[in-house]
């Protein structure tokens, strides 16, 4: 079990100060390496998201040391003598200019014991600070139009989220997992890890969240998910029983209400056509720190549940603009041509285990917000109730291939 230590963050003038102390160095450390390759790629790509972040000021490490606070810069790039000197880590990928990013990452969640560590180093990035409120505090001073907008663009920024390519990297040898098999592609094997080995354990995940799930629906979970995780992102085609992967991507993993900021001098405009473009691009998305790589449906859960709060004219504004399938293929859309009938494949399927084997407790938030689902007895029931409208638009939504 890991021991958290929340991040410290403190706002100076114009500029915010992150000091990263979650989970220990090892962890905080793959995080700010993992949020500065990604502002790499940003800048590398020529994404429109950039515009729509924070902008990075300074960062590296803050070291104590004979009684003294000095910082060590690092901008994500190798491997510093600072962090070997106080904690030597292993690289888990070869070929990458960014040895703590993302696929390092990845790997450190599935070897790393998660103790924490309270050697005298933090690493602590600083930013401009956006411009906006959080939408958290002006939630309710925002009408339904402006809500609406703000769907619209979080849509527009996800999908560029989404569509970022992943970075370059060769995979070192790993521990064996019972978990995951060899014949999983290797930047699936962190999250068919962590699914299975929650689903291994089904019924105390859930009897974890403290009576949030009748119990009529713990006692049903075993048969409701799929007995390997890997089911959700490998299929077998219809044509020639070869297996085809989903396509993962970057997930921000915390597309929370405390971390969208929006310009509220917009929405006091008079609507035209004119502001409505304006005012589609009035958000700023903050706290990359939980970057990770994974199913683009993940990001989905926060979205609906905690920023939207179960509102289906939201969900769908905001899928209007985000106009990604929600199973993309490497090539000719094979996912599509084979799959399409499969249970495995149904986008309110695959967003219902997910919440189930969710590493927070969301479920909560269902049962909060559709109190009539607490009598419900069965997972279908909560599915489509849910998330039903996912399924229309994957049904109609166009196909990609990467």
């Amino acid at each position: 079990m890991r021991s958290f230590l929340l991040a410290q963050v403190f706002i100076v003038s114009d500029n915010v100060i992150k000091i990263y102390a979650e989970g220990g160095l090892g962890y905080s450390a793959h995080g700010l390496g993992t949020e500065l390759e990604f502002y790499n790629l940003l800048r590398k790509v020529g994404s429109p998201l950039i515009n729509h972040v924070p902008e990075i000021i300074a960062s590296g490490f803050l070291v104590y040391e004979d009684g003294v606070y000095r910082t060590v810069p690092w901008d994500g790039k190798g491997m510093p003598d600072v962090l070997a000197k106080y904690y030597p880590l292993e690289l888990s990928y070869t070929n990458s200019c960014f040895p703590l990013g993302l696929w390092s990452k990845q790997q450190f969640g599935m070897d790393s014991s998660t103790e924490c560590s309270n050697k005298p180093i933090w690493p602590y990035m600083v930013t401009r600070k956006c411009k906006g409120d959080i939408f958290a505090r002006v939630r309710d001073t925002l009408s339904k139009a402006d809500l609406l907008n703000l769907a619209s663009s979080l849509g527009v920024q996800m999908r560029n989220i989404h569509l970022l390519p992943l970075p370059h990297g060769e995979p070192l040898p790993k521990p064996e997992d019972n978990n995951v098999r060899d014949s999983d592609p290797p930047e699936w094997k962190q999250v068919i890890s962590t699914l299975n080995g929650r689903r291994n354990n089904i019924k105390k995940h859930l009897a974890n969240w403290g009576g949030t799930v009748p119990t009529v629906l713990i006692e049903k979970a075993e048969e409701y998910l799929p007995a390997d995780m890997s089911s959700l992102i490998k299929f077998v085609k219809d044509d020639d029983g070869d297996s085809v992967y989903t396509f993962p991507c970057w997930i921000h993993s915390d597309i929370m209400d405390d971390n969208i900021l929006t310009q509220r001098s917009l929405t006091d405009a008079k609507s035209t056509c004119e502001r409505d473009l304006e005012k589609l691009d009035a958000i700023n998305i903050i706290d990359f720190s939980d970057l990770s790589i994974g199913d683009p449906l993940c990001d989905l859960i926060p979205l609906h549940l905690d920023v939207f709060r179960g509102d289906i004219d939201l969900l769908r504004e905001y899928l209007r603009s985000y106009q990604l399938p929600f199973l993309r293929g490497k090539s000719n859309n094979d996912i599509y041509k084979s799959v399409r009938n499969s249970k495995f494949s149904t986008a309110s399927y695959r967003a219902m285990c997910y919440c189930m084997l969710h590493e927070d407790n969301v479920l909560a938030a269902i049962f909060g917000l559709w109190k009539e689902l607490r009598a419900a007895t069965s997972w279908e029931e909560v599915e489509h109730l849910v998330w039903d409208d996912l399924n229309r638009y994957q049904q109609s939504s166009p196909t990609l291939s990467s």
